[in-house]
């Protein structure tokens, strides 16, 4: 008690002086005392060298890693989790991810996920991350020990454009970057730049760029400047000599005077960088991207649907191939007046109205009422993890239910898919049949549905084999967002996401599954609340071990480090 009263009679003495410290401080500055005490700028950072990474100059970081924790791990070869943070220096400044896309399950802008900001590699034993500086927009690229003691950073070419998405393979760093420009009173096709970064090459000829075509034969993409700030939303990856580009885009405007929004695939040469499949559209609207290189070649991905379709949308693309099907589709919010936006007349919606409210038969509901996870790839399947608003009996389809931002709490869910999906029969397009799904009987959620378009015409839904992994209780107490998901040996993964109010982040937690989708631990904070960050967008990356979470302090590259024999 004397300690705690001796803390508060010095918290007042120092709320007393703090006028006058803080007049002090200004009069100082004033005559220029101040100036030796105020770091200067970095310096420009110093661009990549020629030579592979194993012969990079490294120095030593200084940085000492912080315990955030070790925990029991079933189902890991080690049998535990053990997570640390460092903070590394490096040469521009590294933006707070986190910061990105700051609303939460409850706001309007919840529903658009920015681009990514850290994108992590490994090279010749090195763990390495590409992202934008948040000084003067230089593209930066970092490489580190494995055990984070030594370091160093360095310039690419594509500063002052938007770095979108960046990918590694077979010696190479691949990145999209799109050049500023575009407005709302004219419609210009955007500038976007495949570029590739070759280690091992000398420095005069280890770069490499190709302009992508955006015309409304190509990507049809447009720019929009930061009126969309959300705009080139994406994600690249590299499989045996080819990249694969998931990318969320403004179109040209189409023949009904608009410029609609929805997801494209593309496939392209890793050697050359030229385009060698264009795959079409993903979804429409598109919210929301994952990719990644398959087991046996090519690439699964996934993306948010909100109309055609209106689910999570589980793609297997390959050159010259794009294959995809719903694997979890969700409520929708229905009028509220007779007349739609159209200017047509629909009857009411007999079976949900109520309650004070009547709804119509027809729809323009661009909300996904949750968020996109991650594919994991298993010898006997694929697990697709995502955050959904199931109502208290797990059901994900009841209209009624569908009112605003955020009605139900938001908790993880899985679906585990066969691996030749695209074998499965094809039927309505959101509609999950029993033969395409392997996590079907006891505990999970089989239901029917369906919704109104904006034509008022009738679209079947259909969830099965749907499992959620967490039950929060109330949308004003726990939601759950940021979700990741990485292999964790070969028969388990590990979940990690954040805790939100509608409106306010409230801790970060983590779980192990096996590849059933059945948990292995509870859910369990990882650290104290605040101590872990996770960008709504960007995806952990696992090398030897270990999953790196890669965030910045403003200043210096932040690295959580979760080791496990992942």
């Amino acid at each position: 008690m004397r300690a705690a009263h001796r803390a508060v009679g010095a918290a007042r003495r120092a709320w007393r002086l703090a006028p006058v410290v803080g007049a002090l401080v200004l009069a100082l500055a004033a005559c220029g005392f101040l100036e030796d005490l105020v770091p200067p700028p970095k310096p420009p950072p110093e661009p990549l060298p020629g030579g592979s990474c194993r012969d990079l100059p490294l120095t030593p970081s200084g940085a000492a890693a912080v315990p955030l924790g070790t925990w029991a791990a079933p189902g890991l070869p080690s049998g535990e989790l053990v997570a640390s943070q460092v903070r590394l220096p490096v040469a521009a400044a590294a933006p707070a991810a986190a910061g990105t896309s700051p609303a939460g399950p409850g706001e309007w802008q919840n529903r658009y996920p920015a681009p990514r900001t850290y994108f992590g590699f490994a090279c010749d034993g090195l763990v390495g991350a590409v992202w934008q500086s948040a000084s003067a927009g230089e593209v930066m690229v970092a490489l580190f020990s494995a055990d984070l003691a030594r370091g160093s950073s360095w310039s690419l070419p594509g500063g002052g454009e938007r770095l979108l998405a960046a990918t590694f393979g077979a010696g190479r760093l691949y990145y999209l970057t799109l050049a500023p420009g575009g407005t709302t009173e004219e419609e210009v096709a955007a500038t976007l730049t495949l570029r590739a970064y070759t280690f091992g090459a000398p420095a005069e000829s280890a770069a490499a760029a190709v302009s992508l075509d955006t015309s409304r034969q190509g990507l049809n993409m447009i720019a929009s400047g930061d009126v969309r700030p959300w705009e080139g939303h994406s994600a690249l990856a590299y499989s045996r000599g080819k990249l694969a580009l998931v990318l969320s885009r403004l179109m040209h405007r189409s023949s009904d005077g608009l410029n609609h929004q929805g997801g494209v695939a593309a496939t392209f040469d890793a050697d050359t960088l030229t385009q060698t499949s264009l795959l079409g559209q993903t979804s429409g609207h598109s919210f929301g991207t994952y990719l990644t290189a398959a087991e046996g070649g090519g690439f699964l991905a996934i993306d948010h649907g909100d109309n055609y379709p209106r689910g999570v949308n589980l793609h297997r693309i390959a050159v010259g191939s794009k294959t995809s099907r719903v694997v979890y589709t969700f409520k929708t919010e229905h009028g509220t007046t007779a007349t739609s936006p159209a200017g047509v007349s629909y009857p009411v919606y007999e079976e949900i109205s109520g309650g004070g409210t009547t709804y119509y038969r027809w729809s323009n509901d661009n909300n996904v009422y949750g968020e996109l996870g991650a594919v994991l790839e298993f010898d006997d399947g694929l697990l697709v993890v995502f955050v959904g608003e199931p109502d208290p009996d797990g059901r994900a389809l009841r209209n009624e239910r569908a009112a605003g931002y955020l009605t139900d709490p938001r908790d993880i869910g899985i679906v585990k898919v066969r691996a030749d999906f695209q074998a499965a029969p094809y039927g309505e397009a959101n509609v999950v049949t029993d033969d395409l799904v392997l996590s079907g009987g006891p505990g999970s959620v089989t239901e029917s549905g369906g919704f109104y378009d904006f034509n008022g015409g009738w679209a079947p839904q259909r969830n099965a084999g749907l499992r959620w992994l967490t039950s929060y209780p109330d949308v004003d107490a726990g939601n759950a967002s940021r979700l990741k998901a990485v292999r964790a040996g070969d028969d388990a993964g590990l979940l990690l996401w954040e805790t939100w109010t509608p409106t306010t982040y409230t801790g970060t937690w983590f779980a192990l599954v096996d590849k059933a989708g059945r948990l292995l631990t509870a859910p369990t904070p990882l650290g104290a609340a605040g101590a872990v960050r996770l960008a709504r967008s960007d995806d952990p990356f696992v090398h030897d071990g270990s999953a790196y979470l890669f965030d910045g302090s403003g200043t210096d590259l932040v690295v959580t480090v979760v080791a496990g024999d992942l």
